[in-house]
């Protein structure tokens, strides 16, 4: 009996010293299971963003857009305070019978401290005094490099990024995109088909194109409007796909498309930590202004800049950019 109790009672301590091994052996199979899933998220996060950048760099960016001498570190790789000059470049009323004109001329500016930005859409018609012509002719006259020197200028502010939008050739992208969700404020009709005003659709690239291209009743500065709201639609998609990781894959695939319709001084480095860095995702404040002159119905229309607008403009500048 007491044999038999003898051997029970070893049975029971070889069970007691062989379970905390039993349990460690598990606890350290699960912890190599999930350090080997890690690893395979990381490689597979690190070739997903190698892909994007080499499509970004091939297809969008382009240093020789920098109109100043090369700066080290963007404002963007600092954490910074940050403006960009966006051109939307474009054929005049009478097709590519024309010479290209710069129709969307917009500043951004965001604060990334106080979480704010303002957006100045400047019209295409100001003079400029200086040279007696318009922001567009002076694109024309002297490319990225005048224009953006007019608008520092004009605005006392400095231009960080510029960025340049083929118009005109947008349908590759908006066919990768699926067509853009668009607001639209007056009734207009695109292909035949006729949309009232005050009223969200979604519309087809074919569609986004003529809605870009429909010649109306409407100012020119009412057509430069839609021009704005397009480009600010495709933004929003681009950055919104760059900050959901299921979405990612898509992005190499709009940058390619987007070859030879949008470049920018921006390094695919500094636009990662654009995005890192939430410059636009944890705006509290975001504001608008349409910069525009009194019209003058001359041989060539043009707007002679309203002092009071400027002054209040560049005052809107100045609290963000923190001067």
């Amino acid at each position: 009996m007491k044999k038999e109790e003898k051997h029970s009672n070893s049975s029971l301590t070889t069970i007691k010293q062989h379970k905390p091994k039993r349990f460690l052996t598990k606890r350290i199979l699960t912890l190599f299971i999930l350090m080997m899933i890690g690893v395979a998220i990381f490689f597979y996060l690190f070739t997903i963003y190698h892909e994007i950048g080499q499509a970004y760099r091939t297809a969008i960016e382009d240093p020789s857009l920098q109109t100043t001498q090369a700066i080290e570190k963007s404002p963007i790789d600092q954490h910074e305070t940050v403006t960009f000059l966006i051109l939307g470049v474009d054929y005049g009323h009478t097709g590519r019978l024309e010479e290209k004109r710069a129709n969307v001329i917009t500043t951004l500016t965001i604060n990334p401290y106080t979480k704010e930005s303002v957006q100045v859409n400047l019209s295409r018609l100001l003079k400029d005094n200086a040279q007696d012509v318009t922001l567009s002719h002076a694109y024309n006259n002297g490319g990225l490099r005048t224009i953006k020197s007019e608008v520092e200028s004009l605005l006392e502010i400095s231009i960080d990024h510029t960025v340049m939008i083929e118009l005109s050739e947008l349908r590759p992208l908006l066919d990768q995109l699926g067509g853009l969700n668009l607001e639209i404020n007056e009734a207009i009709t695109l292909g035949g088909q006729e949309y009232s005003a005050k009223q969200t659709v979604h519309l087809s690239s074919r569609e986004v194109m003529l809605y870009l291209q429909a010649q109306t009743d409407e100012s020119e500065w009412e057509h430069n409007k839609r021009q704005v709201q397009v480009l600010e639609q495709i933004s929003i998609i681009l950055f919104d796909t760059f900050s959901e990781i299921r979405r990612l894959p898509q992005l190499s695939h709009y940058f390619t498309e987007a070859e030879g319709l949008l470049v920018t001084d921006v390094t695919y480095e500094t636009l990662v930590n654009f995005v890192r860095n939430n410059y636009i995702k944890h705006l509290v404040k975001r504001s608008i202004i349409n910069l525009r002159g009194d019209y003058q119905a001359d041989k060539e229309p043009y707007e002679l800049m309203n002092d009071h607008r400027l002054e209040r403009t560049q005052q809107a500048l100045n609290q963000v950019i923190g001067q």
